[in-house]
């Protein structure tokens, strides 16, 4: 059975090399376009949120990786890195329906070792509707073992209250026993842009 999170939590992924993160949304059910009569009568339909999933790599001096978003950065954007040791499935522009809205697929074993940590976030940036984190609900990170399609574990951050454009769900950092995912769920309030992310600080371990 997968593990369910709290923020801080940590796990070691040491079984595991494969991995896929996925990253899931759904805005409140009051956020219905036909208000909510016309949900109750079933003529309502779910309003798109366009969130987006990314993860960016840091190196043991703290900095982004290369220090050009291209080179740390993967995302709708730049699906593609380390000849396919990163590699992002493409850009939902709603989040409506159930599972994974978006997915980025992580080879844990062909990551550089000049790779310490992988920030993964949540943003609204490029969203055209003025939306924040306080207008969804099932907002989730998680890892599954992509060979056998197990959820290991999950991390559902609180959102309810949150006027940011980003969010630092979760990270994946290295050790000497392996990979361990750890639940962050902070806001990153000074953050309006994908650049903005490369600013991401981290707590020593």
């Amino acid at each position: 059975m997968a593990q369910l999170l709290k923020e801080g939590g940590e796990m070691l992924l040491d079984r595991y090399s494969l991995i896929r993160i996925g990253f899931g949304w759904e805005l409140f059910p009051r956020q219905y376009a036909a208000g909510l009569l016309g949900s109750l009568l079933g003529g309502g339909r779910p309003e798109a949120a366009d969130c987006d999933g990314s993860a960016l790599l840091f190196g043991r001096d703290g900095r982004p990786v290369g220090g050009q978003l291209q080179s740390c950065c993967i995302y709708y954007g730049n699906t593609n890195l380390y000849d396919f040791a990163l590699v992002h499935n493409g850009d939902n522009l709603t989040g409506i329906g159930s599972g994974d809205d978006e997915s980025i697929f992580i080879d844990l074993g062909r990551l550089p070792e000049e790779v310490e940590r992988v920030a993964l976030t949540f943003d609204f940036f490029k969203s055209r509707k003025k939306l924040s984190f306080g207008r969804l609900q099932e907002v989730a990170v998680r890892v599954v073992d992509d060979p056998t399609g197990e959820e290991v574990c999950r991390f559902e951050p609180e959102s309810a209250g949150s006027g940011g454009k980003a969010l630092l769900a979760a990270q994946l950092y290295r050790t000497g026993g392996g990979w361990v995912f750890r639940a962050e769920g902070k806001e990153l309030p000074e953050a309006r842009r994908k650049e903005d992310l490369m600013a991401i600080r981290f707590e020593k371990k």
